[in-house]
């Protein structure tokens, strides 16, 4: 299992992120959240390979019903999530949203 430390602080107050998943499980976290309304994009790309790699999302990230999107899972595939980070007075929450699954 890997872990993929996505920094907010970089970019601020514009961040956008790369990242590709490259092992069969991989776990997100989140370093310097910053508490606005600026959304962090993360550009996610399915690593090479036939087998499916999957995303695990922290526990803060609230989704629409609760239920995290389903990544595409075709080596090369791209999934733009989008997130906000917002102080819940003990830490932050993390609201996510699809922008796009399976982008070619």
């Amino acid at each position: 299992m890997a872990t993929i430390n996505v920094d907010w602080d970089i970019g601020f107050p514009y961040q956008a992120h790369e990242i590709t998943l490259t092992d069969t499980s991989n776990d997100v976290t989140f370093d310097d959240p910053q508490d606005s309304t600026a959304p962090l994009i993360l550009k996610i790309i399915q690593g090479a390979g036939v087998t499916p790699k999957t995303l695990t999302w922290p526990g803060n990230v609230l989704w629409t019903a609760g239920i995290p999107p389903v990544l595409s899972l075709t080596a090369g595939s791209v999934d733009i999530i989008e997130l906000i980070a917002l102080n819940n007075g003990g830490g932050f929450d993390y609201y996510g949203r699809v922008f796009g699954l399976n982008i070619t």
